[in-house]
This record gives structure tokens, sequence and C-alpha cells, in this order.
């Protein structure tokens, strides 16, 4: 194997081994920096359309930043690592980020996304469990960090989703089923938080009303 063809591969494999080491890190809360460590992967170095910036292993092994750094156009890599970049994108798509595909997302799209004499039209205005294909854990950890409430992330995380025209419901467009997917999982991850606030706060009332009834008994 040449030293492009290395360097190439190492820059591709690094970004994806940091986001794992970081997931993995124990006793600190994490989930943050590995929601904005994947949001930067997805839209830099799996995608396709965007150079590949290229890292020299003997330099980030030093800890030595280089002052001009190097990307090199996808066209322009070795046919392996397009090869290789493409197939990790698509895998990583399927694994992760599916969930931000406002038509793969879904169980049954549709019987959500209708039109009515050609214009959008919704079956449904609000989505259950049931209807998503994933949990959103990630994004809901994520949304209780401040910063993050105003969920910026997971817009920019659904825009850069590229729809297949195929798959574009009659009536509806790229931009308009964009906004509609974040605002059912906006929807949908802040219910669950607040229906988990409710079972962990619910035994802490019961114990509280049960200390003040047992204090407000009168002596025997």
């Amino acid at each position: 194997m040449d030293r492009t063809l290395c360097i190439e591969f190492y820059s591709l494999i690094e970004p994806v081994r940091a986001v794992q080491i970081k997931a993995q890190a124990m006793q600190t809360f994490v989930i943050v920096d590995v929601y904005v460590m994947l949001y930067s992967l997805y839209t830099t170095v799996l995608d396709v359309s965007k150079p590949l910036e290229l890292i020299i292993p003997v330099r980030r092994q030093l800890g030595s930043e280089d002052p001009y750094p190097m990307s090199r156009s996808h066209d322009l890599l070795q046919p392996a690592t397009r090869e290789a970049r493409k197939y990790l994108g698509k895998a990583m798509s399927e694994r992760y980020f599916k969930r931000y595909h406002p038509i793969l997302a879904l169980h049954q799209p549709k019987k959500i996304y209708g039109n009515n004499l050609g214009r959008p039209m919704l079956q449904k205005t609000f989505l259950e469990e049931t209807d998503f294909k994933f949990s959103y854990l990630i994004d809901a950890q994520s949304m209780l960090y401040p910063p993050m409430t105003s969920g910026k992330i997971l817009v920019k995380l659904i825009n850069a989703t590229n729809i297949d025209r195929l798959d574009i419901p009659v009536g509806w467009t790229q931009e308009s089923l964009q906004k509609q997917h974040f605002v059912f999982v906006n929807q949908f991850i802040w219910n669950k938080i607040r229906c988990l606030a409710k079972t962990v706060a619910a035994p802490i009332v019961l114990k509280k009303q049960q200390m003040a009834m047992g204090g407000s008994t009168p002596a025997g």
C-alpha cells in the first residue's frame, strides 16, 4: 500500500475512531460531544460531495497541528479510498443517520404524508413511538443540555440529509419534508423527556406526600 493511500485511509478512519473512543469514555458526560462529533463526521468526512481533509499520522502522533491543512477533492482520491468512503458513509447512514431522513425514518410514511389536489397534507399531526424506526435517545439526552435545547443541530442534521426525488411524496418538496420532520422529531423528543420526568418525579412526590401525612399525624 503506497503512502498516499495510507494517508487517505487514515484520514477517513481516524475521525470515526475518535467518535468511538469518545462514546466509550467512562464516568464523564460525553453525549453532547459525541452528538456534535457525529454531526461533523456526517457533514464532512463521510460527505462525498466535499473534499476529504488529509491527516498526517506522524504529526497527529506527535500532537502537532498542520499549519497548512490539506484537503483532497473526492474525485481526486484513490479509487479504493473513494469506495471505502462511499460504503462507510452508507453503513453509518443505515445504522444511525437514517433517523434524520423524513421518509426512511418512518415505518409507514405514506400514512403520514398525503396530498390534497397536489398540495401537501398531513394524515397525522403527532407521531407516536410506533411510527418511528428509531428511539432518538441520544437526541433527547442532548436536548437536556441548555445550549442544545433549541434543536439547531437537529435541524442541521435533517437538512444535511439528501432525499431521493423518487422518495418525495406528491405535493411535497425536500424543504417542506425536512421542516415537517423536525417538527415531528422535536415533538416526539420533548414528549419522551416529559414522560421520563414524570416517571422519575412520581416516587419522589409520593414519598414527600407520605412524609407530610406522617408528620401531621397527632402523637398517640
